[in-house]
């Protein structure tokens, strides 16, 4: 009995020496990945939108140190993934395309290189392309376990969405004086089936539009024919702050609450994003390559493992102050969007080369109560001499004096000119789309880096005689008209002259209408042109180039 006993006692001492050593290593593998998201946890997070509309979320890493500077999600009105940015410290700003089941499927940077994506068990296949669609590489990697979780979460499906929010950039700005109007945005959905006419190809459209009284721009460019689609419109318009509520807000701090936790729910799509960075970073060091797309310290796992774990780990406040003072912001934007409803007409039109303009258009009320509905529509693209040209162009935007920094120093975009045939008009419109960070921006406050986007659109026209569109040999070219769009600043890693961190400027969001003219010379005969672009009334110098057919 005694040799029992002892046998049991050694089973036992065993037993409890091995669980012991696994719930060690258990606490210090914890321990251990709760350090590697140190670096990262210096990060705010920006959310905008609205149930059942685009959403767009901005994660910002503060950290100097780290590799990223921040990451970006825009989920469609379904709520699922769509589209989102990368941005790399001191390197590019990607774009991310999500695929169906919710994951990254590519990464684009400014130079046209992409790396696309195919995910199968815990392997993911990654394409490199060069601009133009050139194979460079094809490899593919095992995805390492620390990035395994935040790939395979995206993949259950998206979290539901709600209204807006911007989570610290608000508190940080608190005690500054708040702006004087008030930007309401809204969203405008067409649902649109588009048939081929005779001898026509599939291929890609491009979306413009224009309206009354407000800003509109496109938030779907561009959609392929033929088939369904639905295209995206934001209206926007500003309107004059008024005083601050003196209560009844119960049901606008619901909305700032709900607002914050919606932002909780769109941080594990962030967390694919980086994970997807990590797997492309394997993929660049076994290809060898070194692409804008490749962070080589992305490659080790437990850095890339501390930003997946700091961003999912991050709690957006849904109580306190912020609270308090996000809802008074959206007792001003309910406000102002009650002054601003009323009728609009919205023009929508497609153009493609060598294809007769097609245009369309919806009336209602855009900052109604409720979202406005519009009926599915249908159109046909027919061949034929349109007498439209596509091309490009190019808008440069100077800095001014001390302190006065362009928030949109370089945009590009489609360019088509369109000539009628039968009463002489010829109209131009352009489009651009743009995003971008300037770091170590520097004056006399001090220094810091400024990130900026811009979403514009713009409608010229001239009038000639039809027999001058005939004739053949060098036209001269003068249209004139209006561009519109919005912009948005954000300043981040700020310091002093001495070099000590400082508080940054709140944010800028704005909407505009500035007088823009085209001028210069278009060869009937090759229908080919370019000339110059110039904006007026702009606060700082603005002007650019234009060329048709687009360069090769």
């Amino acid at each position: 009995m005694s040799a029992r006993i002892r046998v049991f006692t050694v089973l036992v001492a065993i037993a409890l020496f091995l669980v012991g050593f696994v719930g060690g290593g258990i606490v210090a593998a914890w321990v251990e990945r709760d350090k590697r998201a140190d670096p990262w946890r210096q990060l705010r997070v920006d959310h905008e939108g609205q149930s059942g509309t685009t959403t767009h979320t901005r994660v910002i890493f503060d950290n100097p140190k780290v590799a990223l500077q921040g990451v970006g999600v825009v989920r469609a009105p379904s709520g699922a993934p769509e589209t989102g940015t990368v941005e790399i410290r001191g390197g590019a700003e990607l774009d991310v395309r999500f695929g169906d089941d919710g994951r990254p499927k590519s990464y684009r940077s400014p130079s046209g290189t992409e790396a696309r994506l195919a995910y199968k068990g815990t392997q993911a296949r990654v394409v490199f392309l060069a601009k133009g669609g050139k194979a460079l590489a094809d490899t593919t990697v095992a995805v390492p376990v620390l990035l395994r979780t935040a790939l395979e979460m995206a993949a259950l499906g998206p979290e539901d969405t709600g209204w807006s929010l911007i989570a610290e950039a608000h508190a940080q700005a608190g005690g500054k004086e708040p702006p004087k109007q008030v930007d309401v945005r809204r969203e405008v959905v067409l649902p649109l089936t588009v048939t081929l006419g005779k001898g026509g190809t599939p291929g890609e459209v491009r979306v413009q539009v224009t309206c009354s009284s407000y800003t509109c721009v496109p938030l779907t460019p561009t959609i392929d024919v033929p088939g369904a689609s639905e295209v995206r419109i934001q209206v926007s318009s500003q309107h004059p702050r008024g005083a601050d509520p003196q209560g009844g807000l119960t049901r606008f701090e619901e909305a700032a609450v709900a607002e914050a936790r919606t932002a909780q729910k769109v941080l594990s799509d962030a967390s694919a994003i980086i994970s997807g960075m990590g797997v492309v970073a394997h993929a660049c060091a076994k290809a060898r390559l070194t692409l804008p797309l490749c962070v080589p310290v992305l490659t080790r796992d437990a850095v890339t493992g501390g930003a997946i774990q700091a961003v999912r780990g991050y709690d957006v406040p849904d109580k306190g102050p912020l609270m308090r003072a996000r809802a008074v912001e959206l007792f001003h934007e309910e406000q102002a969007r009650a002054a601003l409803d009323r009728p609009v007409d919205i023009e929508v039109c497609f153009s493609r080369s060598k294809y007769a303009r097609v245009c369309t258009k919806l009336s209602g009320r855009p900052f109604g109560a409720t979202p406005m509905k519009v009926g599915a529509g249908s159109i046909e693209l027919k061949r034929g001499i349109s007498g439209s040209v596509e091309g490009t162009f190019e808008m440069r935007q100077s800095d001014g004096p001390d302190c006065k920094f362009s928030p949109s120093p370089r945009t590009n975009g489609p360019l088509t000119i369109s000539f009628d045939g039968k009463t002489g008009k010829v109209t131009g419109r352009l489009s651009a789309n743009a995003k971008g960070t300037r770091p170590g921006l520097s004056c006399s406050l001090g220094s810091g880096d400024m990130r900026w986007t811009q979403n514009y659109s713009a409608t010229m026209t001239q009038q000639l005689s039809p027999s001058q569109l005939t004739g053949g040999g060098q036209l001269q070219l003068n249209l004139t008209g209006t561009m519109s769009g919005s912009g948005s600043t954000s300043q981040s890693n700020c310091r002093t002259r001495g070099g000590a961190s400082a508080a940054c400027p709140s944010g800028r969001n704005e909407t505009y209408n500035y007088p823009i003219r085209l001028t210069g010379t278009f060869d009937l005969d090759t229908e080919s042109g370019s000339g110059s672009l110039v904006v007026t009334g702009a606060p700082l110098a603005t002007s650019g180039t234009w060329r048709v057919p687009a360069a090769p």
